[in-house]
């Protein structure tokens, strides 16, 4: 994709320049010359971009190890989903339920005291 964005870069350059430099009527050699040196200065900067698109500077490691891949995380559909939560909510609140009934009343806890 990069490859097309820099090619297509350089067609648009080279017909905004032909378009640009049709109605100039100057034939000197030195107006010739300058239109040489920016055509090889965009030749070497589209070479350079090239050579470093297709040929990294950093050269990739490759392991002969095998992966063990391992999902990011596991889909569960939401009716099991929902009744994995029911579940959990119940079992908090019998456990919730326990706890009261297993705590002291206001009575106990004033011969506690000493009240």
């Amino acid at each position: 994709m990069q490859l097309i964005k820099i090619v297509w870069e350089s067609v648009c350059r080279s017909i905004i320049r032909f378009f640009d430099n049709r109605f100039i009527p100057d034939n000197s050699i030195e107006y010739y010359r300058m239109e040489i040196d920016k055509l090889r200065l965009e030749n070497k900067e589209l070479q350079d971009r090239l050579v470093n698109v297709l040929m990294p500077k950093t050269p990739v490691e490759m392991n002969d190890e095998p992966v063990n891949w391992q999902p990011v995380s596991s889909f569960v559909p939401t009716h099991i989903r929902r009744q994995q939560l029911e579940q959990a909510s119940l079992q908090r609140a019998k456990a919730l339920a326990e706890e009261a009934r297993k705590a002291m009343t206001t009575e106990e806890l004033e011969k506690a005291v000493g009240i």
